[in-house]
């Protein structure tokens, strides 16, 4: 029987509402749970390993575990910067303006040159940043990472972030072509709650011009906040009335795939994610093109997600490389 580990998840929270599902449905708990002879412990002191997300604290006390291995598991671009705008909406959220907070960067943004707000300042993550590139280095022996961008190191692993939650529901991208135009009554979905995209905004507005856009987040919000979803896992029983959604990244950056467009995919709308046209305007002629025939909206609807309508070997690939890092940090 291979040697029992004990392992200890701290600082996760808030993705599902029972503990329990980062066993079955979080891709780098779940693969480390199904491989090897595992003991989950509540007591820090008593474990061997120790998982930790990625802005749990601003100390970072865990990285000075000596006799303890840690794992950190980031879903964020550690690369964002922090740019004038953001920081005055810092500032706005800790003066107490937090439900009036989106209105106010809104005015603030519709005033305030781009060239100004835009200006970067300061990394979104730099205490993090700083130690996962120490990871890198090796300069912290115990110590390994699970990031999305594109860093070198022996300890470091790069895993897309919507492999984090969404890499067990894949199959059910397959199309079977059966979507029918009375399934999507409505337009289109958003679901915003960060400013941090203003880039997405700036879409949902114009598109606004064309036809009313749904928006149940904090951001633009036309539905009502009873009917905002405060975690993104059910989205998609939003986004299934919808013939689309907006789901802009709220940020784009090299290796940053967030579930922004994998969650309308699943939902069967399509997913208005980053435009191939060169401009929101050819993008919006686009998808009023669709919206006003019937046939065209459901010829790219029933369009396979995967070439061949098959789920791309190299998502297997990446879960057997993650299972050979995880011996080798058990190994070392």
């Amino acid at each position: 029987m291979k040697k029992e580990i004990k392992v200890k998840l701290n600082g996760f929270s808030g993705q599902y509402e029972n503990p329990s599902d980062y066993l079955k449905k979080y891709f780098p708990i779940k693969v480390f749970n199904d491989n090897f002879n595992v003991k989950f412990v509540n007591n820090l002191d008593e474990a061997e390993i120790i998982f930790e997300s990625t802005v749990r604290s601003s100390d970072y006390k865990f990285l000075n575990e000596k006799k303890k291995k840690v794992i950190i598991i980031s879903g964020e671009d550690l690369f964002k910067e922090r740019d004038v705008f953001n920081l005055i909406e810092s500032v706005v959220h800790k003066l107490g303006f937090k439900e009036e907070k989106w209105k106010i960067m809104d005015k603030i943004d519709s005033v305030l040159p781009k060239f100004v707000s835009s200006i970067p300042i300061i990394y979104f993550f730099p205490k993090f940043l700083k130690y996962v590139k120490k990871i890198s280095r090796g300069e912290i022996k115990n110590a390994y990472a699970l990031v999305q961008n594109d860093m070198n190191g022996e300890n470091i692993f790069i895993l897309p972030c919507f492999f984090h939650t969404l890499y067990y529901d894949l199959p059910k991208l397959i199309k079977n072509n059966n979507k029918k135009i009375q399934d999507r009554k409505k337009f289109c979905a958003f679901i915003v709650s960060s400013n941090s995209s203003r880039e997405r905004v700036h879409f949902f507005k114009k598109l606004s011009k064309y036809k009313r856009v749904d928006s149940y987040g904090k951001v633009q919000n036309n539905m009502g906040n009873q009917l905002f979803k405060s975690n993104w896992n059910t989205n998609n029983e939003v986004y299934k009335n919808y013939k689309f959604v907006i789901g802009f990244e709220n940020n784009f950056a090299k290796e940053y795939i967030s579930e922004k467009a994998q969650v309308p995919m699943l939902s069967g709308a399509i997913p208005i994610y980053r435009d191939d046209y060169g401009s929101d305007d050819k993008v919006i002629k686009k998808i009023i093109e669709l919206d006003q025939d019937d046939e065209k909206y459901l010829k790219m609807a029933n369009e396979p997600w995967f070439v061949d309508n098959k789920i791309p070997k190299i998502f297997k690939e990446k879960e057997m490389e993650l299972i050979k890092f995880y011996k080798k940090i058990l190994e070392s």
